[in-house]
This record gives C-alpha cells, structure tokens and sequence, in this order.
C-alpha cells in the first residue's frame, strides 16, 4: 500500500490518510507519518485533523517546526475537548500549559511567540479570560474569568 500511496499521492489524499491513520498497519502509519510531516503545511493550512495517534506523533517529532507545532496546538485546543488537550500539552512536554487548562494555575510564561500564540490560542478558545505581559518580569500572565454562581 505504501507503494500506491508513494506513486499517487495528491494532497487532498491527506485528509483520509491522516483521519484513518489508525486503521492502517505499522508499517502503513509510519509512511503516512512521513507523508504527514513533509506536507505538514498543507495540513495546517487545509485545517485537516489527523487522528489522535497521529497528531501526538507529529508534535513529538523532533523535526517539527516550531511554527507547526504551535498551529497543531490551536487546532487541537480549538477543535478538540479540553481533555484531549490537556493530555497532549503534557504528553509534548507543557505541563504549565496544561496546568493553566486543568485549573487555575498562576504561572509566568517566556515572552516569545511560541508561548504568544498558544496563550491567544487559549483566550479564542475562552479557557483563559485574558494574559497580559508585564515588563518586570519579562513574562506572559493569565488572567481567569470569573466562575459564575450557580443558582
């Protein structure tokens, strides 16, 4: 199948291969994992959602630019529930991402646009009603909303 994948490959094929990624053999999800990572800006940019299996590998690949692995993030934060998201910030190794979603964490994030993005990310989605940067400490804040009272 490999074979068939390699020599008729178009683009819009992703969709299927990545959705269906763990239905395929080993051998089949690895060559879709390197199909997938090459056209890695094809997916972003057609918001294509691979399978669960799949995007955890994506974002675990060394080799993944930063400015994808921040892109898969939001499309996971967006269209995905707040368990799935928080399993995968942990699983990728930001723990102090996932802590912000799993409660209301205080923490400082690095200025820079990888944490930038992610933390806009968190606001579009409304787990985060806000963050702020302050200059003192060189560090993104969140800011909660607050919690409505139930009658």
């Amino acid at each position: 199948m490999s074979e068939i994948i390699k020599n008729h490959l178009v683009e819009e094929d992703l969709k299927f291969l990545c959705g269906e990624y763990d239905k395929f053999s080993d051998s089949i999800q690895n060559y879709v994992w390197k199909v997938a990572l090459q056209h890695i800006n094809y997916i972003v940019e057609s918001n294509v959602l691979p399978s669960d299996n799949l995007l955890l590998k994506l974002l675990q690949d060394d080799s993944l630019e930063e400015e994808y692995e921040v892109d898969l993030l939001c499309m996971i934060i967006n269209r995905r529930d707040r368990d799935f998201a928080i399993n995968c910030l942990t699983k990728v190794g930001l723990s102090d991402f996932a802590d912000v979603l799993n409660s209301q964490a205080k923490r400082g994030f690095d200025n820079n646009e990888f944490n930038r993005r992610l933390l806009e990310c968190l606001k579009e989605r409304g787990y985060i009603g806000d963050y702020n940067y302050r200059e003192r400490s060189q560090k993104y804040f969140v800011s909660y909303r607050k919690k409505e009272h139930q009658v």
